[in-house]
C-alpha cells in the first residue's frame, strides 16, 4: 500500500527543497517548506522539516516533528533513527542510547550500520558497560570494514585501562585485517604514541598502510625501519625498491638515489636490478636530467633485452629526445621499437610520433605517408582517428587542400567517438554530431522506475536529502539485474530520478557500448548522445556561466571530465565536488565573489562549487584565451600551461601533442571533445537564451 501511494505522490527529484537538502542548505530548505502546508504525503513533509531543524541546531523542535510524522513501512526505521539523533543532540543520551541499541537490528542496512556505530558511541560516553559490550560484539563480529570501528574502540579502551596486551592485540587485528580503513590509520598513530614498535612483516604492512592512507613521510619511516629489521633481510632489496619509489614520488630525490645506489651495489639484489635501473631513469626524469634518464633507460635495455618492460623504456628514451628537440634521434628509437616489437601498442604509438616528428621538421609528404599508413592498419580506433586527422593536417600544410578535406571527411564519419574525429569534422566542415532526426528515437524501457527493487525507498531518501543512502539502497537492490541495453537505460533512468547523476551516466555509458560496437559509435543519434553528454545542473551552470560571461558548454565539459557529475567526490589531492576545487583555491574564489563564511565542506554544494569553478575557468580563459590552454592550466596549473605554450608557439595542434604530462595531454583532448560536443548538441537551446 505504501509503495502504491508513493508511486503517484513521489516528490520531484529536481524540486528546490530536495536540491537544498542535498546541498546542506537547510535554512533555505526550511523556508521553502514553511511556505507550504502539509502535503498529501504528510510524513515526508514533516520529516523534511524536522531534518532541517535537526541540522540547524534545534533538536527539540525536530523531535516533535519526527514524533508527529505518520511514517509507514520502510520510512519508520529512518524516522526513528533521525529522532534518536535528535534525542542525542538534545542531551537525552540515555533515550538515544536505547533507540540506537534497538535500531542496531533494523532491517534497513543504512539504519542498522549507522545505529551500531552510534550505540557504541553512546555506550562509551555514558559509561554503560553493558551497551558498550553489546555494541562492540556486534561491530567486531562483522566481516566488512565497519568492524574496524569496533576494533579501534576496543584498542582505545584497553590503552586507557593500561592493558598493553589487549590494545596491541586489537591494533594488530586492524593492521592485518583492515589496513585500508581510517580507523586502522588512527590506530597506527595511537600505537606509535604508546611506544609500539613493530617487527618483521608488521613493518611492511605498516608502510603499505601509511602509503595507502596518503602519508608518505610515515610510510618512508616504516620502510626505513623494515630495511633495518634483521627478520626481513631477504626482502631488503624489495623494500629498498619500494622505498625509492615512494621517495621519488615525494620529491626526496637525494634519499631515493641513496637507496637505488645501495641496490645496484648489492650482489644479492640481482633480481631487482631491472626495476632499479628503471627507478634510476625515473628519478632523473623527475629531476629534469634528460641525458641521465636516457642513460639509465638504455642501460636497462642493453642489460635486460628480453625484459617485458623494454618497449616502455624505449618509448621513454624516444620521448626524452623529443623533449630536448632532437627528433632525429627520437625517430631512430621509435623505429627500433617498431622493429623489435611490431605488435606492441607502443610500437603503433611510436609510428604516429615518427610522423609527428616529420611534420615538425616540415617534411609533410613523409608525415602524410606515415599517418596514412597507420590510419589504415591500426585496430585502435582512437589512434586511427588521430592518424587520419594528422594526415589531413600534413596534406593541408603541403597545400594539398582538397586531399586534406577528403582525409578529414573520412575521419569525420566517426565523429564524435574521439577528439580527433570531432576535430576532423570541424576541419571538413561537417557536423560534429548527426543531424536531428525528425522522428524522436523511441525510448524503450524494460521496466518502470517503481519496478526496480529499492527504488521507492531510494527516491524517498533522496527527497529528504539522504542521497548517499539513496544511492546505496538502489545499487544494492538492483545489483546484477541490468544485463540488456534496455535494462541499463531503464536503471540509468532510475538513478537519474533520485538525482544520482554520476551513477546514471555510468549506466548510460555501458548501454551505449553494448548498443554499438566501437567502429559504429558514430551512428548514435543526437537523442542518445544527449544521454551520454547530459546537461545536468542546468540552472546552476547557465547562471554561473552568464555571471562570468562564458559558454556553459565549457563548464559542462569540465564537470563531466572532473567528477562525472558527482558532487560528493574527493580526489587524492583533496579536490572536492563537481569541478574538483581544492579548499585553498575555493577559499580564495569565495572571497572574490563576496562569500566570507566559507568552509571546505561548502565545496560539496553543487551550486557554490559550480559558481566558484566557473569563476576560476573564466579567469583562466581571460588569461590564456584558448580552451586547450585553459584545460591544461585547470589540470596541471597555470605555470605548466605557460611553459607548454612557450615551447609550442601558436600552433595549438602541436601544443596538444607536446604537453609533457600524459595525464594532462589526455585531459585536454577530452575536455575539448566534451566542449565541442556540448556546443553542438545544445546549440539550439543556447541560441534561444536571451
Amino acid at each position: 500500500m505504501l509503495a502504491a501511494s508513493l508511486a503517484h505522490a513521489r516528490p520531484d527529484p529536481h524540486d528546490s527543497v530536495a536540491v537544498a537538502l542535498r546541498a546542506g542548505r537547510y535554512q533555505a530548505a526550511y523556508r521553502l517548506l514553511q511556505a507550504t502546508a502539509d502535503t498529501a504525503d504528510i510524513a515526508t513533509h514533516r520529516i523534511r522539516r524536522a531534518m532541517c531543524l535537526l541540522n540547524l541546531g534545534q533538536p527539540q523542535a525536530a523531535d516533535s516533528l519526527f514524533a508527529s510524522a505518520p511514517a509507514d513501512g520502510f520510512q519508520v526505521p529512518y524516522r526513528d533513527y533521525w529522532q534518536a539523533i535528535a534525542w542525542y543532540r538534545a542531551g537525552d543520551q540515555a533515550r538515544a542510547a536505547k533507540g540506537f541499541d534497538r535500531l542496531s537490528a533494523s532491517p534497513a542496512p543504512p539504519v542498522r550500520d549507522s545505529s551500531q556505530v552510534w550505540a557504541l558511541r553512546c555506550g562509551l560516553e555514558n559509561g554503560d558497560s553493558a551497551l558498550t559490550a553489546r555494541a562492540l560484539a556486534r561491530l567486531v563480529g562483522r566481516s566488512d570494514d565497519l568492524a574496524a570501528v569496533g576494533w579501534f574502540a576496543r584498542m582505545r579502551r584497553a590503552s586507557a585501562a593500561g592493558d598493553s596486551a589487549q590494545w596491541a592485540s586489537a591494533w594488530l587485528t586492524l593492521l592485518e585485517r583492515f589496513p585500508g580503513t581510517p580507523e586502522a590509520y588512527q590506530a597506527a598513530l595511537l600505537a606509535d604514541s604508546l611506544g609500539w614498535r613493530g617487527k618483521g612483516t608488521q613493518l611492511v604492512a605498516l608502510a603499505q598502510m601509511y602509503a595507502g592512507q596518503g602519508n608518505p613521510d610515515l610510510a618512508a619511516r616504516a620502510w626505513y625501519q623494515a630495511i633495518e629489521d634483521t627478520e626481513l633481510i631477504l626482502r631488503r632489496p624489495e623494500m629498498r625498491a619500494r622505498l625509492a619509489e615512494l621517495l621519488i614520488g615525494g620529491r626526496r630525490y637525494r634519499e631515493a638515489e641513496g637507496q637505488i645506489t645501495a641496490l645496484l651495489g648489492d650482489s644479492t639484489a640481482r633480481n631487482w636490478w631491472p626495476a632499479t635501473l628503471r627507478l634510476y631513469a625515473n628519478l632523473e626524469r623527475k629531476r629534469n636530467a634528460e641525458t641521465q634518464s636516457r642513460h639509465w633507460e638504455m642501460q636497462f635495455v642493453e642489460r635486460f633485452p628480453e625484459h617485458e618492460q623494454v618497449p616502455d623504456a624505449l618509448w621513454n628514451v624516444a620521448m626524452s629526445w623529443e623533449r630536448v628537440g632532437n627528433c632525429a634521434e627520437a625517430v631512430k628509437v621509435y623505429e627500433q621499437l617498431a622493429e623489435r616489437y611490431p605488435s606492441h601498442p607502443l610500437a603503433e604509438a611510436g609510428r604516429w610520433r615518427t610522423g609527428f616528428c616529420a611534420y615538425l621538421a616540415g617534411r609533410y609528404s613523409e608525415a602524410h605517408r606515415q599517418f596514412s599508413r597507420l590510419a589504415r592498419t591500426t585496430e585502435d580506433f582512437a589512434l586511427a582517428d588521430q592518424a587520419s586527422y594528422w594526415s589531413g593536417l600534413a596534406l593541408h600544410s603541403a597545400d594539398q587542400l582538397e586531399e586534406a578535406r577528403l582525409e578529414w571527411d573520412r575521419a569525420a564519419a566517426y565523429s564524435p567517438r574521439s577528439y580527433y574525429a570531432v576535430a576532423s569534422a570541424i576541419s571538413a566542415g561537417r557536423p560534429i554530431v548527426p543531424p536531428e532526426d525528425e522522428r524522436p528515437l523511441p525510448r524503450v524501457v524494460a521496466r518502470p522506475d517503481t519496478a526496480w527493487p529499492g527504488f521507492i525507498e531510494a527516491r524517498w531518501l533522496s527527497s529528504v536529502g539522504e542521497w548517499r543512502w539513496a544511492r546505496s539502497v538502489l545499487a544494492q537492490g538492483t545489483s546484477g539485474l541490468a544485463t540488456s541495453v534496455e535494462d541499463m537505460e531503464a536503471l540509468a533512468d532510475a538513478f537519474e530520478a533520485i538525482a544520482d547523476y554520476s551513477v546514471s551516466l555510468r549506466w548510460r555509458w555501458r548501454a551505449m557500448w553494448r548498443r554499438t560496437t566501437e567502429d559504429r559509435y558514430h551512428e548514435l543519434p543526437p537523442d542518445l548522445l544527449r544521454r551520454i553528454w547530459p546537461d545536468f545542473f542546468r540552472e546552476e551552470v547557465t547562471a554561473a556561466a552568464r555571471e562570468n560571461g562564458i559558454d556553459p558548454a565549457l563548464v559542462w565539459a569540465i564537470i563531466r571530465q572532473e567528477s562525472i557529475f558527482d558532487p560528493d567526490v574527493t580526489s587524492q589531492a583533496d579536490a572536492r565536488g563537481l569541478m574538483q576545487i581544492v579548499p585553498s583555491t575555493g577559499a580564495a574564489l569565495a572571497r572574490q565573489v563576496g562569500i566570507n563564511e566559507f568552509t571546505p565542506t561548502d565545496l560539496y554544494d553543487p551550486c557554490l562549487n559550480i559558481r566558484l569553478g566557473t569563476k576560476y575557468v573564466a579567469q583562466l580563459l581571460d588569461r590564456f584565451k584558448k580552451i586547450d590552454l585553459v584545460a591544461a592550466a585547470y589540470n596541471a596549473g597555470p605555470s605548466n600551461a605557460v611553459r607548454w605554450q612557450q615551447t609550442s608557439g601558436s600552433n595549438h595542434d602541436v601544443l596538444r601533442e607536446t604537453i609533457t604530462y600524459s595525464e594532462t595531454r589526455r585531459y585536454v583532448k577530452l575536455v575539448l571533445k566534451n566542449y565541442l560536443i556540448y556546443r553542438s548538441l545544445y546549440r539550439e537551446r543556447r541560441e534561444r537564451q536571451p
